[in-house]
């Protein structure tokens, strides 16, 4: 796992455990907010985590898929990443936890704009 990475994990994991947090993915794509709008499940929470180059990035998303495999929130099926192999941008989706059930035909809907998951910078690598 890059160093910087290594550094941001307390941080990440803190974060993905808090109870607003039902469940996360973690992804790659070069433009993650585009890419946000395109999960057919409601999600709520974007965390642009690194950029850099295609290498990095894939290698990132493993690491980090790899570190979250076995978490029950994570909804990464396999510890491989996949998906765009020249993605410059790793991210983690999310979908809000609700205290109160949903009524019967009340859907989740899609944000136009995500909220922040994570208070701190995008990391290069």
């Amino acid at each position: 796992m890059h160093s910087k990475l290594q550094k941001m994990l307390p941080d990440i994991e803190q974060r993905l455990s808090q109870p607003d947090i039902e469940i996360f993915k973690i992804g790659k794509s070069n433009d993650s907010k585009r890419r946000f709008l395109e999960y057919e499940e409601p999600l709520h929470f974007l965390g642009i985590i690194a950029k850099g180059n295609a290498d990095a990035i894939n290698q990132a998303e493993c690491d980090l898929i790899a570190h979250f495999h076995e978490n029950a929130k994570c909804t990464n099926e396999n510890a491989g990443g996949g998906g765009n192999e020249n993605a410059t941008e790793l991210y983690i989706v999310a979908k809000k936890h609700y205290e109160q059930p949903l009524n019967d035909g009340d859907q989740l809907e899609h944000l136009l704009e995500p909220s922040s998951l994570f208070d701190f910078e995008t990391i290069n690598i």
